[in-house]
């Protein structure tokens, strides 16, 4: 089987291996594949924006919450896996720290967390 995705549209072809001839359909598969990256675009592996993510950094996000007094409460808030397997997050108040230095703010937390799971990760 060959599948070959770019983007929304996905190319997908069987070759049955035959009882006689397996190398034949493989040869045969090969050759479909090397037929279709030569029309498909090259494979691009940037990083986007998803529509949900408003900030534009992947594990930042901005919150609006509501305290237990009724209160609205802005902040950023950054979450990054730990090199246990669980997760870990911190959050800066908006109020505070003000709309870019708590976006800022969060963007560190997240990269600090990640580099720290990275190393955490190669020593285990």
């Amino acid at each position: 089987m060959v599948t070959v995705k770019r983007g929304s549209s996905r190319r997908i072809a069987y070759f049955a291996d035959g009882r006689t001839e397996p190398h034949a359909s493989f040869k045969r598969a090969v050759g479909y594949r090397d037929r279709i990256l030569k029309e498909v675009p090259a494979f691009n592996k940037l990083k986007r924006r998803y529509e949900r993510n408003t900030t534009g950094e992947i594990g930042v996000a901005r919150c609006i919450e509501r305290t237990r007094a009724g209160n609205l409460f802005e902040r950023y808030v950054a979450t990054w896996p730990t090199a246990s397997g669980g997760r870990a997050k911190r959050g800066f108040s908006i109020t505070k720290y003000g709309e870019r230095r708590a976006r800022r703010l969060a963007v560190q937390a997240r990269r600090r967390g990640v580099e720290e799971m990275l190393r955490g990760r190669a020593q285990a």
